[in-house]
């Protein structure tokens, strides 16, 4: 029978030698991340129409990070009427402005995620 034994000593050596290698990764990616978001933020605020300006003062972006550190975050539009205006209605045409501001920072979010190592296939 095989058996394995684990030191605490090695252990704790061994999770202080991960957390260093992966913390310049980690927070680069981060500060990616919420950059990539902020300026989907800024893009969308210039694109949505102004009849009040209430759509686009409603235009926020919500970083998230848990204790994995997995980093994500949210471009939000509060204004109840937000989806019709991006996605129109029976009786008024769609007048897009998340998705033209997501389409224009993807391609260089993609490209330095995958120069940082972190290749998300499109995702």
């Amino acid at each position: 029978m095989a058996s394995l034994t684990v030191h605490m000593d090695d252990l704790n050596k061994l999770i202080a030698t991960l957390a260093k290698k992966t913390e310049g990764i980690d927070s680069r990616t981060a500060q990616v991340v919420r950059k990539a978001a902020f300026d989907v933020e800024r893009f969308a605020k210039t694109y949505a129409p102004v009849d009040t300006g209430f759509l686009r003062s409603s235009i926020h972006t919500v970083i998230k990070t848990n204790n994995l550190r997995v980093y994500s975050a949210e471009i939000i539009a509060d204004a109840d009427y937000a989806s019709y205006v991006e996605y129109g209605t029976s009786r008024m045409a769609p007048q897009p402005y998340l998705q033209p501001a997501l389409d224009r920072v993807m391609p260089g979010f993609l490209a330095v995620m995958e120069q940082l190592g972190n290749p998300l296939d499109g995702r």
